[in-house]
């Protein structure tokens, strides 16, 4: 599981059950000694399109989720209809 220090721009984790993107990442570093570095974290769930806020520890585990991303072409639409083609086998 990564955790939320390993995390990057573009990833997707999954949050309450639905596959997120993080968006936005701001580390604040305590001027306290033995602090921990808190994480402000912004996701964009990609189901629903909502913002999620999240301020964690470095050391929150995310739950890995099953994403793949492909580079596609747009080819062309019908009225509420997209049609794209996968580069890789032309599908």
């Amino acid at each position: 599981m990564p955790k939320a220090c390993e995390i990057k721009r573009g990833d997707v984790v999954a949050i309450q059950g639905s596959p997120c993107m993080l968006e936005e990442l701001k580390v604040s570093t305590p001027s306290a000694r033995g602090a921990s570095s808190m994480y402000h974290l912004r996701f964009r769930n990609l189901v629903t399109k909502a913002k999620i806020d999240h301020s964690v520890k470095g050391d929150e585990p995310y739950p890995p989720i099953d994403f793949e991303k492909r580079v596609v072409q747009y080819l062309f639409h019908e009225r509420d209809e997209y049609t794209f083609m996968d580069a890789e086998d032309f599908s």
